[in-house]
C-alpha cells in the first residue's frame, strides 16, 4: 500500500509545484508577449507615417516655384482689416455667449521670422508681418474650449500663442460651473 501512495504523492507534488512555479512564468511571458506586439504594430505604424511623409516630401518639392507662389498669395491676404477681424472675434465669442475684455492689437517684430526664412521665400519681394490680438474672456471650461474650437474653425489664418488661465479665489461663492478668467493672445498674418 504505501508503494502504491509514494508515486501518487510524487504525482500531486509534481503537479502543484508545476502549478505554482510554471503558471506565473508563463502568464508573464504571455503578457511581455503581447507588448512586443504592441511595441511591432507601433513601429509599423511609424514606419507608413515616416513613407507617407515621405511621399508628400516628394510631392512638394515637385510643385513650380511659381505655384508655390500663386498659393502663397491666396493663403496669407495682402493686408489684415483690423476691424474686420475684431469682429469676426466678436461675432465668434457672441457665438458662445462670451464679452472680449481688454482688447488690444500690436504689430510683431518679425526680425525672427527673416532670420527662419527659406532662400526662395527671401529672394521674393514678399515681408511677411504678424498682427498680436490680445483678450480676456470670463467664463467656464466647457465654454471656452467650445469658444477655441470655433476660432479654429473660422476662415482668418491665426495662431493661439498663449492662454493665461486665472483660478478665481477660494472666498468667491458661485452657482454653477466655476468661472476662469482666460487672457488669449492670437496672431494673424499677412504679406506685405
Amino acid at each position: 500500500m504505501s508503494r502504491s501512495i509514494i508515486p501518487i504523492i510524487l504525482i500531486i507534488t509534481a503537479a502543484l509545484v508545476g502549478f505554482f512555479q510554471v503558471k506565473p512564468v508563463y502568464e508573464e511571458m504571455r503578457i511581455v508577449k503581447s507588448k512586443v506586439q504592441n511595441i511591432e504594430e507601433a513601429l509599423q505604424k511609424t514606419k507608413e507615417i515616416s513613407l507617407a511623409a515621405e511621399d508628400l516630401k516628394s510631392k512638394i518639392k515637385s510643385i513650380p516655384y511659381n505655384d508655390l507662389n500663386k498659393l502663397e498669395n491666396v493663403i496669407l491676404p495682402d493686408d489684415i482689416d483690423q476691424i474686420r477681424f475684431l469682429n469676426m472675434l466678436n461675432s465668434i465669442a457672441s457665438k458662445n455667449n462670451l464679452f472680449l475684455e481688454g482688447l488690444s492689437v500690436s504689430e510683431e517684430d518679425n526680425s525672427a521670422a527673416k532670420n527662419n526664412t527659406s532662400a526662395e521665400n527671401s529672394s521674393s519681394n514678399n515681408k511677411l508681418n504678424k498682427l498680436k490680438f490680445s483678450f480676456s474672456v470670463s467664463t467656464d471650461y466647457d465654454t471656452f474650449k467650445k469658444f477655441l474650437n470655433n476660432l479654429e474653425k473660422s476662415m482668418a489664418l491665426m495662431e493661439v500663442e498663449n492662454i493665461e488661465i486665472s483660478v478665481p479665489s477660494a472666498d468667491s461663492e458661485s452657482v454653477g460651473p466655476v468661472q476662469y478668467s482666460y487672457k488669449v493672445d492670437l496672431i494673424t498674418y499677412w504679406m506685405k
